[in-house]
Order: C-alpha cells, then structure tokens, then sequence
C-alpha cells in the first residue's frame, strides 16, 4: 500500500509540453506528489529548504550551493528564488537526471540512504526514521503494510532485491 495521490489527466496536461516530452505521465503525477507533499502549505510552491529535502527524497543530493548555481540555469530563474512553482520543480528534477537517467543506481541510492548501520536490508525502523526525515507521517499500521506489500520471503525484512521491485512496480522513483 505504497501512497498515491489521485492525479488526473487534466493536471498532468497542464504541464508544459516541453515537459512532458522529458518526463512520463506517471513521473509527472509522482513528482506532483512529492512536490505537493513539501508544499505543505498549499501555496503553490516550495522554498528552498523544501526543495532541498525533495530532491533528497528523489535520490539527489543537492547542497545550498549547487541550489544556487541551479536556479539560474533553470529557465525562468534569473537568480535564486525564495520559492520553487511545480513547473520549476520539474526542470530542476530534468536538469539534474540529465540525459542518461540510471534507474538503478537511484534506487541503490536511496536504499542506501535508508538502510541505516548498512545491514543490507531495511527494518521497520528504517521505514519510519527515513519516513520522518522526508517529512512525511504515517502510522505504525500503514508501515506494517508497506512492509508486507513489498517482503516477498516473509522474514519481516526488505532486501535490496524486494526494494527494487517494490519501486520498479509502483514507478516511485
């Protein structure tokens, strides 16, 4: 039970057309959730703190610096903003995959990110405390299920393997 947020056709073609050549109707919705997770005030856009935690969840690393140097080659940005619209966010996220985008080294990356004590495989604990880093609450219960959905084996563990898998079948990535 991997989280989804009803995201209609209707917004994904309000996305500029140049867009979504660079992205697939299904990494519009999933970056629409992830930027609307972070806009936790409904404005329309992220500030920088935001931005920079969102791309984390994303699998980037990004410091103040390169945010800097990003914004004012991203089109629209003459100089770093306070805040990031949808469509500015999208740009960023395409700027940064670059043309080569390795599905599976992002993947790595972010299993790395949460597998803390580097056990190769995620707990409970794992979920939660990278849950919370990314700012985003949910109840022990909706873990537990997530945890089901994704242990394919039954050990009450999420290996690499069944990580990959679970992401590569929901296009969270």
């Amino acid at each position: 039970m991997f989280l989804r947020r009803s995201i209609g056709v209707k917004e994904v073609n309000e996305v500029d057309a140049k867009l979504q050549g660079e992205l697939t109707p299904q990494e519009i919705r999933d970056l629409r959730f992830v930027f609307d997770t972070f806009d936790n005030e409904h404005r329309g856009s992220i500030d920088f703190d935001d931005l920079r935690r969102a791309m984390r969840v994303i699998g980037f690393k990004i410091n103040q610096d390169d945010l800097n140097e990003v914004s004012g080659e991203v089109s629209g940005l003459d100089r770093p903003q306070i805040n990031l619209e949808f469509e500015q966010f999208l740009e960023l996220v395409i700027y940064k995959q670059g043309d080569a985008r390795d599905i599976y080294g992002d993947l790595e990356q972010g299993f790395s990110m949460m597998d803390l004590g580097e056990k190769g495989h995620l707990n409970f604990d794992d979920i939660k405390k990278a849950s919370v880093t990314a700012g985003l609450r949910f109840r022990d219960s909706e873990i537990r299920d997530m945890m089901d959905e994704a242990d394919t084996n039954g050990d009450d563990l999420i290996t690499k393997d069944e990580f990959f898998q679970i992401m590569l079948q929901t296009n969270l990535f």
